[in-house]
């Protein structure tokens, strides 16, 4: 959000940004663009499309013939995103369920959950 605000010098006037929670400390109302939406409901489809956008994105899902199983990753910046795949996956009866680790990397700290499934039918489900 753009506001403008005296700073002196010789223009007298500047463009400075402000967050949000500022503007409406000052009491200006805020325009919305489209009539704001409320959060979808967590329906079993609504779940099912997250998670598998999700790994459609971000994930892997490897079969591997040697070992007669399938490995499954998913690796996210977005801490938000990484729990509500494990919190959908629980809610939808996975049996394998994963842990979030923390994995650094030089320039940033990546949220992953791996595991190792021999039939991974439960997440074909899905």
């Amino acid at each position: 959000m753009v506001s403008k605000e005296r700073r002196g010098g010789k223009s007298g006037k500047k463009l400075v940004f402000r967050r949000t929670w500022q503007v409406i400390k000052w009491g200006y109302p805020i325009k919305f663009l489209i009539k704001p939406v409320h959060p979808p409901k967590f329906t079993r489809d609504y779940m099912e499309g997250y998670i598998s956008g999700v790994f459609t994105g971000d994930g892997c899902v490897k079969h591997y013939q040697s070992k007669r199983s399938y490995f499954v990753r998913l690796a996210l910046k977005d801490t938000e995103a990484i729990e509500r795949v494990v919190l959908f996956m629980e809610k939808l009866g996975v049996k394998e369920m994963p842990k979030v680790k923390l994995h650094k990397m030089n320039t940033s700290i990546l949220r992953k959950i791996e595991f190792w499934n021999k039939k991974c039918t439960t997440l074909w489900r899905i």
